[in-house]
């Protein structure tokens, strides 16, 4: 069985070997610190991004920003009550099935409304 477990391990290639014997090898101070840099310049790199974001977004607000002008008055033409036109009449009617109400006005006019 051994010969066996030595014939395949021979057939490996070198490349997967040492691919193995780096990885069971623990991580020495000089990679640990490399990673950390490496780590920490990603880090400030998307910091110094999303407050690069953050200021644009700010100038954006300011340059949008409304002031209200005071000689700028809105006026709104509102139709007082006395106005509107009163109802005069009503029908149920029946369309497709289904009884509404038919509300006529004095100018004639009509609008239906589901009973």
């Amino acid at each position: 069985w051994n010969a066996a477990l030595d014939h395949v391990q021979s057939k490996e290639p070198q490349y997967i070997k040492r691919y193995h014997r780096i990885k069971k090898k623990p991580q020495t101070e000089s990679e640990a610190r490399k990673n950390m840099i490496f780590y920490l310049k990603n880090t400030q790199a998307k910091r110094r991004k999303l407050s690069e974001e953050a200021q644009e977004a700010d100038d954006l607000r300011k340059r949008l920003d409304i002031a209200p002008d005071e000689d700028d008055d809105v006026f709104v033409e509102a139709t007082p009550l006395a106005q509107r036109v009163p109802v005069v009449d009503y029908q149920i009617v029946v369309i497709d099935n289904k009884p509404k109400y038919k509300i006529i006005r004095v100018d004639d006019t009509h609008q239906f409304y589901i009973s």
